[in-house]
């Protein structure tokens, strides 16, 4: 059993032994946890892991009744990326050498081929491995939908629905990994972001040039602020999606670009289609505040 800043912490037995903090009058503060992190994808799940091996006893609340879905990116990752998050080749689906970059105007360039540069994975599969390990570190998993979050002695409570049931839990500190429309930062009163970019996602079959070529489209006529792609997922699998700032919508996107390019959309079957917003800057915080929130799912398709 050994002392941390914030109580005794006994790792062999991975429980909590006490959390106090000194509050108003002299009185302590008890709190359920140290830190309560409100989503569980690869951001939320990575900061519950490195937390709890901390020592801290660590929430980590998910609403979905599976991990990972509604995936949230088209799972496109650098090899060093998989390296750092530890969860070995299984997730792998399919290797990127190169890019064929087009232009609005039809132009194109080739860039890369040979080496692996990057990597297509099962990213609903990452997510569920990701919060596998922070449980098996002492992250406590709560299948949980935080609906308000309030700052009360120097912490923050969290009024949650569980099994269509209120539960209601304390932490001295909230970390909010929920995306680009993060509950956490609107019920406590944080600035919403300056930008969002808005996007449409497609899983779809598309017979592609190269399987490990994938495409960017690029273009203020294509997509406002951001970009296009075709993401081969191995076989005749591809993710298709397009991204714009609020001058636009990702719909009408997305059919500008299968008209711009129809000889490589020609003969796609679309498996699947969803929504996507991303946020463009960070919260800034006072240096005391019980809150930090994450740029969990930020500017990038993959």
């Amino acid at each position: 059993m050994g002392h941390t800043e914030h109580g005794l912490y006994n790792r062999r037995r991975a429980s909590y032994v006490g959390y106090t903090r000194p509050g108003r009058g002299g009185l302590a503060t008890r709190y359920d946890y140290d830190v309560a992190v409100v989503g569980a994808g690869p951001a939320g799940s990575r900061s519950a892991r490195n937390l709890a091996k901390a020592g801290l006893r660590v929430a980590l609340l998910e609403e979905h009744r599976r991990i990972g879905v509604p995936s949230h990116c088209s799972g496109l990752i650098s090899p060093r990326t998989l390296e750092e998050a530890g969860v070995g080749e299984q997730i792998v689906a399919n290797r990127v050498t190169g890019a064929y970059i087009h232009t609005a105007g039809g132009g194109a360039l080739a860039l890369g081929g040979g080496e692996t540069r990057a990597l297509v994975i099962d990213r609903v599969r990452l997510d569920e491995l990701l919060c596998e390990q922070a449980q098996t570190d002492g992250a406590e998993l709560l299948r949980a939908r935080m609906v308000q979050a309030e700052r009360e002695n120097g912490g923050v409570r969290l009024h949650c629905q569980r099994d269509g049931r209120d539960l209601q839990l304390s932490a001295r500190l909230v970390l909010g990994a929920d995306g680009a429309h993060s509950r956490v930062a609107r019920t406590l009163g944080l600035a919403a972001p300056r930008e969002r970019v808005y996007g449409l996602g497609i899983e779809g079959r598309l017979t592609v040039p190269r399987e490990d070529f994938v495409h960017v489209f690029v273009g203020h006529r294509l997509a406002p602020s951001w970009f296009g792609w075709i993401i081969p997922t191995g076989g005749d699998g591809v993710r298709v999606g397009i991204g714009c700032d609020a001058s636009d919508k990702p719909i009408y996107c997305y059919r500008r670009l299968t008209e711009a390019f129809p000889h490589l959309f020609r003969g796609m079957e679309v498996c699947g289609m969803y929504g996507r917003t991303a946020q463009g800057s960070h919260f800034r915080l006072p240096r005391d505040d019980p809150i930090v929130n994450h740029k969990s799912r930020g500017r990038q398709p993959s």
